[in-house]
């Protein structure tokens, strides 16, 4: 979730319960409220977004009840995260087929919106989910530990990336190496906001 918003990660806590509002790193929504671009989440329980102080305090975290009459009279915002309930985001013990169900819904809903023929839909997942993978993660960068050497920093296993839309290329898989942050790259790209730090000045974009 850090790595979506912020392009890094503070000294994680382990907080319990609520945490709305609770961190305050610089994320890709200040980059665009900065910019004067138009931003929401439609938050369904996952706090992906809302964890974020100004982010939070926005007013742009909306229930995501508000995500149907939005997207019927096209009147979503330049850039739009839906986050789903933990019911319906596939982690378990939760129902994958469910989680499915719940995507299709939200798409289905984009694809009547009269905003449809200017979309990109991106969806992704947080984790890799546990199982195995014949592609090694790469190494990205090396910590710097006694006498100059430490572990080295890799990424996690590969995950899904769907991207859909009506400029999306039907039928292809690129092998180009994505992270989340590619997903920041694509919005200072597509909206020209500077970068929030080094890993997403350097990822690709989609």
């Amino acid at each position: 979730y850090f790595m979506m918003m912020a392009a890094q990660t503070p000294t994680l806590d382990h907080i319990r319960g609520d945490t709305r509002g609770k961190y305050d790193l610089p994320t890709i929504a200040d980059r665009l409220t900065e910019k004067g671009v138009a931003w929401r989440n439609y938050n369904g329980g996952i706090p992906l977004v809302a964890m974020f102080k100004r982010a939070w305090e926005s007013g742009n975290v909306v229930p995501l009840s508000q995500f149907g009459s939005d997207a019927a009279i096209g009147q979503l915002p330049a850039v739009t995260w839906l986050t789903p309930s933990l019911r319906d985001s596939e982690h378990p013990p939760a129902s994958v087929k469910q989680g499915e169900n719940w995507t299709v819904r939200q798409i289905n809903t984009l694809m009547d919106s009269p905003q449809w023929s200017k979309c990109a839909v991106f969806v992704v997942w947080d984790e890799w989910g546990g199982f195995w993978d014949h592609v090694d993660p790469r190494v990205v960068e090396k910590e710097k530990g006694f006498h100059g050497l430490g572990p080295a920093n890799r990424y996690g296993h590969r995950i899904p990336c769907l991207v859909i839309g009506p400029y999306a290329k039907r039928g292809y898989v690129s092998r180009t190496l994505y992270s989340h942050v590619s997903l920041l790259k694509t919005i200072e790209r597509l909206f020209d906001v500077p970068p929030l730090t080094g890993r997403d000045a350097q990822a690709n974009d989609l």
